[in-house]
């Protein structure tokens, strides 16, 4: 400041654990690597835990219904969040995409408004690929490069081909496909199948 006096650091969040009646439930173990942190990475923290608590708000409001499903995608949207942030303080390397999901259910309850209304909350164009018209692997490829961060929607993953399957699985695997880093996507699979 002006006067040359030292500035405070910021206050830390007083307390990261979550009141029972909060939306976001956090990881198990998350707290003691909190205590671990510096203020300026709590502070973080609590940020991306209220975004994820208001990005559950928004989605309730829109996709009716399907309370489980939106909160089950925002607890693991922010577990994927921490992940991200915390990596180099964990000592681990993610060897996956970072936030895989598959949306089960009935035609037409929301497994796909869900998915692309997220992505538009999260302020992200996804990349929605019909698996009942098939699959372009330029397309995917090009999404990938071109947005490291994005969202690929599978819609109805159950009527892709078998070789397709089988080139996508890396991705769960290895966040690999064709060579092309997909760790830091969201990747998401709608499914009637089962339901």
């Amino acid at each position: 400041n002006e006067c040359g006096e030292p500035q405070e650091e910021p206050a830390a969040p007083e307390e990261l654990s979550v009141p029972e009646n909060t939306y976001i439930q956090m990881p198990a173990g998350l707290k003691e690597l909190i205590e671990k942190l510096d203020t300026t990475s709590r502070i973080e923290i609590k940020k991306k835990y209220d975004a994820a608590v208001e990005l559950r708000e928004s989605l309730s409001r829109i996709v009716l219904g399907q309370e489980a499903a939106v909160r089950s995608f925002t607890e693991g949207y922010f577990r994927s969040e921490l992940e991200m942030m915390l990596r180099p303080y964990s000592g681990s390397d993610t060897a996956s995409a970072r936030a895989p999901f598959v949306f089960v259910g009935g035609p037409g309850v929301g497994k796909t408004l869900l998915a692309e209304t997220a992505a538009r909350f999260l302020g992200i164009e996804p990349l929605v690929m019909n698996m009942s018209e098939g699959f372009s692997h330029g397309e995917l490829v090009s999404y990938i490069e071109s947005k490291p961060n994005g969202v690929v929607i599978f819609d109805e993953i159950e009527k892709a081909q078998h070789h397709t399957m089988v080139q996508l699985l890396p991705m769960l695997d290895t966040g690999y496909f064709n060579g092309r880093d997909c760790r830091g996507n969201i990747i998401i699979f709608t499914t009637n199948a089962g339901s």
